[in-house]
């Protein structure tokens, strides 16, 4: 999965698990605090800080499936909600790709063996396990790859070899999904959906994982049921 450099350029896997997402309930959202960027953030080339922030939202967003299957975000601006409108048009991006992903028939299932070949394409998307790496550890993106594409090629990493990639990188272990979430510790964890798509763990809301897919720019969530693998760096 090489990178993109277009915002939200092909955005794989954020609602295919279902789309029901309940906000806060009976919230006064103005009486929360107001969640922004800090000005000046690079919406294109977010850090970890900013991301958290962006995730913080996740909770005061109701998405809710449709009977098309598709999902629609019901919350209708970042006012409504006490959310910056930068934060909002995330969430918002994040729907509209992923239901233009859906109608266009890509889907992401168990069987598929290798992290990064998602819905056969091709070995310019199959880098999201070495985007994963470089975030969680701060090592080279460049050398994180140039090392998965040499030892497995441009197909994407086995499933099989998940843990034995990401342990070549640092010191860590794998664990258990419901340890992850009952110890609320996600500081450099990497999670694998449906043994296809590695994106980076951030925290847990309304009974899904929340993570970043650094591969794609986007927030997104899923259900911890369809995590195959979980490493946490130490």
């Amino acid at each position: 999965m090489k990178l993109f450099k277009s915002f939200f350029a092909i955005i794989v896997l954020m609602l295919v698990s279902g789309c029901q997402q309940e906000p806060l309930m009976n919230e006064d959202f103005d009486n929360l605090s107001y969640i922004a960027l800090p000005q000046g953030a690079d919406i294109n080339n977010l850090n970890d800080y900013e991301i958290k922030i962006v995730m913080s939202a996740f909770s005061r967003m109701k998405i809710v499936e449709r009977e098309d299957g598709l999902c629609e975000l019901m919350t209708k601006s970042g006012a409504e909600v006490n959310v910056s409108e930068e934060i909002y048009c995330l969430y918002q991006k994040m729907i509209e790709v992923s239901n233009s992903e859906i109608i266009s028939g890509v889907t992401y299932s168990r069987s598929t063996l290798m992290i990064g070949e998602e819905g056969g394409s091709s070995a310019g998307q199959t880098d999201c396990l070495a985007r994963s790496i470089a975030a969680a550890t701060g090592k080279s993106y460049d050398e994180i790859n140039r090392y998965i594409t040499q030892k497995y090629g441009n197909g994407g990493v086995p499933a099989s070899e998940f843990y034995n990639a990401v342990s070549n990188f640092g010191a860590g272990s794998a664990i258990n999904v419901n340890s992850m979430i009952s110890s609320g510790n996600y500081q450099k964890c990497i999670i694998v959906i449906d043994s296809t798509h590695a994106v980076n763990a951030y925290g847990y809301s309304n009974g899904y994982i929340t993570y970043w897919d650094y591969q794609n720019n986007a927030p997104g969530y899923v259900d911890p049921s369809r995590v195959t693998h979980a490493y946490r760096y130490n």
